[in-house]
């Protein structure tokens, strides 16, 4: 074989090797596609949330109740529906989690290879005015407000790839971006399903474990445990599988 043959064979390797090192380290890696999906019920244990009594109940109504039937229901139809995903909840009975313990599970559990993950928090609202109603879905602040450091000595080696080679500063875009996406399909899915219903929007608000999950996410406020209207409905078993059929589907456009 000649010099140049062996020069040639030589060159196309190394130019392998390089597109497959590029296939690696994305320049976006919340494009990688989403093969792991965290499902959070707020509150738990002692933790009630939202409470309220109404004269047609015969016990207390408390949101950690509500949250955790709502992402057996959400995490059930996504599992059946995308068997290849995983599908993780923070809990999956009345038990009390911080809200270090509930969003860290996000940024510590390893990635398949070349893929990413989202964070999707679900909670009922509450307010002094009874006649508050309707969803609004969350994200946290943008990158100009409030940074996050995605990157560090606890970040699981298996998920080094996920991050590529941006900065941190490019990588909070990307992330902020990715979650805005996701609240307005969910938005718009919740919309779609509940027409009715009064749409609050997508904000943006510095909440913590959005910030700690470190991924693309979204807290859903599904309804207005403080409303009558909307409290019965939380109790209605119905209810609750369209909400989290529209939840899914909105979490589908985003994969």
């Amino acid at each position: 074989m000649s010099f140049k043959s062996i020069l040639k064979n030589k060159l196309m390797v190394l130019l392998i090797l390089g597109i497959a090192q590029l296939s690696i380290f994305a320049s976006n890696p919340y494009e990688f596609p989403v093969k792991t999906i965290f499902i959070d019920p707020g509150h738990g244990g002692n933790d009630s949330g939202a409470s309220r009594t109404y004269d047609f109940l015969s016990y207390k109504l408390d949101e950690k109740d509500i949250t955790l039937k709502l992402a057996n229901k959400v995490s059930f139809i996504l599992q059946s529906r995308y068997p290849d995903i995983n599908v993780y909840q923070t809990r999956i009975i009345d038990e009390y989690l911080s809200l270090q313990e509930r969003s860290e599970v996000c940024y510590l559990t390893p990635l398949p290879p070349q893929t990413s993950c989202i964070y999707i928090s679900l909670h009922v609202n509450a307010s002094t005015n009874s006649s508050a109603n309707g969803f609004e879905v969350f994200t946290k602040l943008p990158p100009s407000e409030k940074k996050i450091i995605l990157f560090d000595d606890q970040t699981p080696k298996q998920n080094i790839p996920f991050f590529s080679t941006e900065s941190n500063d490019e990588l909070n875009e990307d992330m902020y971006e990715k979650s805005i996406e996701i609240a307005h399909d969910i938005e718009e899915s919740i919309s779609e399903s509940f027409p009715s219903a009064t749409d609050r929007g997508v904000k943006n608000d510095n909440l913590y474990v959005l910030n700690v999950a470190r991924a693309p996410g979204v807290l859903i406020e599904v309804a207005f445990i403080s409303n009558e209207d909307e409290a019965k409905q939380l109790i209605d078993d119905n209810y609750l599988n369209q909400m989290a059929l529209a939840i899914s589907d909105g979490i589908s456009k985003s994969l």
